[in-house]
């Protein structure tokens, strides 16, 4: 079963999802040939991305697999990253810190975000705790962008005392590691990545305060319930065309929320 969260004609979805496609030397005429398509593999999109494939306009942000290889994805130069710029829409902060991994290249992502917002924010790397606290300390930082792994390390380097003025969390979690809770009282927007920079569903405040792995799946890919497993394909090639990529196992299905959106699903499994 197909589902688009985006409002899109049948016609500009598949003139979409054939481009992605096309990226992958595939050929569709319509959405129902879409699942004929394989399921894309760990191993095509090592093979496909390593070495960086080149393309004009677009720079090439590493990414981990879970094997441990890495891969360079594609990224516009004026990329975007909507699970971000929702959760700053509905925070507000007054301050903001990304601490990001370097190798990932996210910083450029989200600092294009804070100009984009006129956000008071800055990124530092989670190899240096003391220094993201003093940024907090200073700019009195009620939001932060972290890894789960960083999230907690951050309030084990000091306890919740630590990051007193910090009143949110942005918190990407990905196939490994999407339960993790850390809260202490704080609200925590969980960015579900099957890949660095790779968005592919997050939680409004509604979800966030149910401290579950309920999650809004992204309007920039088509969605594909098959048995147990969910699989994405892109319809904005940004940051990677995906073609049938298995994000997880759960249910996706058509229920609405108090923040306006029409689609949730819920995790089950990597």
């Amino acid at each position: 079963m197909l589902f688009v969260t985006e409002k899109l004609s049948q016609d500009q979805i598949l003139s979409a999802v054939q481009k992605t496609a096309s990226f992958w030397k595939k050929e569709i005429s319509a959405l129902e040939e879409l699942e004929a398509c394989p399921v894309l593999s760990e191993e095509a999109l090592f093979k496909r991305f390593s070495p960086p494939p080149q393309q004009s306009g677009l720079h090439h942000m590493p990414a981990v697999l879970n094997s441990g290889k890495y891969i360079f994805m594609p990224v516009a130069w004026s990329g975007s990253w909507r699970a971000l710029e929702n959760t700053l829409a509905e925070r507000a902060p007054h301050a903001t810190l990304g601490i990001l991994p370097t190798l990932s290249q996210m910083d450029s992502l989200v600092m294009s975000v804070f100009h984009k917002k006129r956000i008071l924010g800055t990124v530092t790397s989670p190899g240096n705790p003391a220094l993201a606290f003093e940024i907090i300390k200073q700019l009195q930082v009620d939001l932060i962008i972290a890894t789960s792994n960083t999230a907690v390390a951050l309030t084990a380097y000091r306890g919740p005392a630590g990051m007193a003025s910090v009143r949110a969390v942005h918190m990407l979690v990905g196939p490994e590691d999407f339960n993790t809770r850390t809260s202490h009282g704080r609200s925590v927007f969980k960015d579900f990545h099957i890949l660095p920079g790779v968005s592919v569903a997050w939680q409004c405040s509604a979800l966030a305060e149910e401290k579950g792995d309920r999650f809004h799946p992204s309007p920039d890919f088509l969605w594909e319930a098959v048995g147990e497993h969910i699989l994405a394909t892109s319809i904005d090639v940004r940051p990677a065309p995906l073609l049938r990529m298995r994000v997880c196992q759960g249910l996706l299905e058509q229920s609405s929320c108090p923040c306006g959106a029409e689609f949730i699903f819920s995790i089950h499994g990597k």
